[in-house]
């Protein structure tokens, strides 16, 4: 089967990173066959058409609604995607694929192409300086005993210690790049009735989606040979989130916990009542 390669991009106020992330998927040596961009509630979308027209060689639709949140505009992006749609990357703004990015996935893709979810090694990059930091940003996210959820590698130089051949079974994928098989896509929604829950409306979405697509029987894998590069700025300093933002992150642990990892409950509560009353 011929792979049809759509990618979903929900952007929000993404000025200083979309166009790059475009150009990443311009100069792929196999391309999308259409770029999706959901834009919620950004001050203004003009700068959307004016890069869209730019890139000639890529099948862009533009989609602009109100600030819904990221969960509800990926939705939204799935509802726009073509009929023949065989796979989907959901990427963020501020994520640049590598140039052999597509044409690698589709070689994984022949190998095991019943995969649930596939995400990639994300490298740190310095927009400032245009270039990869060579420090892990996620090489997926995995769970502490306790219950905390973190991006596994993140903050440490890339020597290679998460490389791995033919691909790693993880507990879920860093949302900023996720791949997904459109059929398992609607199997899910078929069931749930969406495939992200539009209850997150930021933040921990990516586990919780991980977690139904496993529950569903599909694996989640990672394969470092999937390169990428993300912009994630804040993830440096925790207190610079804005309290309502860190409400957002405890509370959806709390649900998580509740719903499939019922160990965590305690460390989600604890979080939860550390940061509404000690904002911390």
């Amino acid at each position: 089967m011929i792979e049809k390669i759509s990618v979903i991009i929900v952007t929000h106020n993404s000025q200083a990173f979309l166009k790059k992330s475009l150009a990443s998927l311009a100069c792929q040596a196999a391309l999308p066959n259409e770029v999706i961009i959901v834009d919620s509630g950004s001050d203004d979308c003009a700068y959307l058409h004016k890069i869209s027209d730019e890139l000639k060689n890529l099948k862009i639709k533009i989609k602009c609604c109100d600030n819904v949140g990221f969960a509800k505009a990926n939705n939204i992006g799935i509802k726009l995607l073509s009929k023949d749609s065989t796979r989907v990357i959901f990427l963020n703004p501020d994520c640049f694929l590598h140039h052999n990015f597509i044409s690698i996935l589709i070689n994984i893709i022949k190998k095991k192409p019943g995969v649930g979810l596939i995400t990639g090694k994300l490298e740190a990059y310095d927009l400032s300086i245009d270039c990869s930091t060579g420090v892990l940003d996620s090489t997926g996210i995995f769970q502490t005993h306790l219950g905390r959820w973190y991006d596994r590698g993140q903050g440490e130089i890339d020597y290679g210690q998460f490389d791995v051949s033919n691909g790693q079974i993880i507990p879920a994928a860093c949302g900023a790049l996720m791949v997904c098989q459109k059929n398992v896509i609607d199997e899910i929604i078929k069931k749930d009735n969406y495939f992200f829950n539009e209850d997150f409306f930021m933040y921990k979405e990516d586990i919780e989606i991980s977690l139904r697509i496993q529950k569903s029987g599909r694996d989640i894998l990672y394969f470092s040979e999937l390169l990428a590069y993300h912009c994630r700025g804040w993830r440096k300093h925790r207190k610079l989130m804005p309290r309502w933002a860190r409400l957002f992150s405890a509370r959806n642990d709390l649900i998580i916990a509740f719903k499939f990892r019922q160990r965590a409950f305690l460390f989600a509560c604890l979080k939860y009542l550390l940061v509404l009353i000690f904002d911390i």
